[in-house]
């Protein structure tokens, strides 16, 4: 399996860092984690957040293509409605070419009402222009030239430039576990962000809409977090204190976004519910039985958590990272490989 490190360069009310010092700490700790042995960074994209919550994910994954050598890079997720396509597949491509193919898009609907009103796009129209955005990427960066007519683009006679050097640039989708979502899925993306560990039955619903499609079943690519903010410590009543009131407060965000547009968080959790489901302060021991139970339950091919919740001093979530890859990565790495599915 392989892991990776979400980051959102997000500054908290009352911080006084600077931006520049936001950006240049994660930075480091993104080099730090690619010397531990992580094997890939996830960047997210929002707008309009007071916190500075990141808007420019293939900006950020230039930055971080200039200052690793290894890792790969993704955006978990980038938001293509917001985006025009062809300009999104340019951007793509230059971060492909500065990383050395080490670029992964991670793609998803996007849910907030106030940025596609603000972006003046219609909220109404996020799948349809996910799923059109897709296809124009894909030939940006595969063929000589084209033409395309769709509901929501169309452009005559497109010779996109620089394209991949590679055949093209993975194309991953977010979505949580509904049919239609992975369905979704399954048609038009090359992996699956999933939201949270999937349970077998979305798994199952995935591997189906696979099948059908006659695409590989065989460990099908899926993205997932055990647990999205994982902090290892060998004291973890002392960090539960300090942590848990950041992991709501992030939460709380969270919940206003949803009660602005009248849904409900999934599961009917209030935002200090999930907050609490979502955060793991643990021993590494415990850490890795999470992460295996997790797996047992949804296998996933990718794992991704957040190592710097906003609020946390990155010295102590370094510390955290550090003792994630001495005593947690060498247990869990070999899950889902043959010899353990045969034993």
């Amino acid at each position: 399996m392989r892991f990776g490190v979400q980051y959102l360069f997000r500054r908290p009310a009352g911080d006084e860092r600077s931006m520049a010092r936001v950006y240049a700490q994660e930075l480091e700790q993104i080099r730090f984690a690619e010397q531990l042995g992580f094997d890939d960074v996830w960047v997210g994209e929002h707008h309009f957040v007071e916190d500075g919550w990141l808007p420019s994910p293939l900006a950020a994954a230039a930055a971080i293509a200039a200052v690793t050598s290894r890792v790969e890079i993704g955006t978990n997720a980038a938001i293509p409605a917001l985006h025009h396509p062809i300009r999104l597949a340019e951007d793509c491509a230059v971060v492909d070419a500065i990383s050395g193919g080490r670029l992964l898009l991670g793609a998803a609907l996007g849910y907030r009402a106030r940025e596609f009103d603000t972006l003046g796009v219609p909220h109404r129209q996020r799948a349809g222009r996910l799923e059109e955005t897709v296809e124009i990427l894909r030939r940006c960066w595969t063929e000589e030239s084209f033409s395309f007519s769709g509901r929501y683009f169309a452009f005559e006679d497109v010779r996109c430039r620089p394209r991949p050097d590679r055949a093209a640039i993975p194309v991953w989708i977010a979505a949580a576990e509904a049919e239609r979502s992975l369905r979704r899925v399954a048609r038009i993306g090359d992996g699956w962000l999933a939201s949270g560990a999937p349970q077998w039955h979305a798994r199952k619903t995935y591997l189906a809409a696979l099948d059908e499609l006659g695409k590989p079943v065989d460990r099908p690519p899926i993205a997932a977090s055990s647990k999205p903010w994982l902090f290892a410590t060998r004291d973890p009543e002392r960090d539960r204190v300090w942590l848990r009131p950041l992991a709501r407060a992030m939460m709380a965000t969270a919940q206003a976004w949803y009660d602005e547009a009248g849904q409900q968080f999934p599961g009917g959790f209030t935002g200090e519910q999930l907050a609490d489901r979502l955060l793991l302060v643990d021993t590494p021991e415990n850490i890795v039985a999470e992460i295996r139970r997790a797996h047992a339950e949804g296998s996933f091919t990718r794992h991704i958590h957040q190592p710097i919740l906003l609020g946390a001093p990155p010295d102590r979530a370094a510390e955290a990272l550090e003792l994630f890859a001495a005593e947690v990565l060498p247990h869990v790495r070999s899950l889902g490989e043959p010899a353990e599915e045969g034993e």
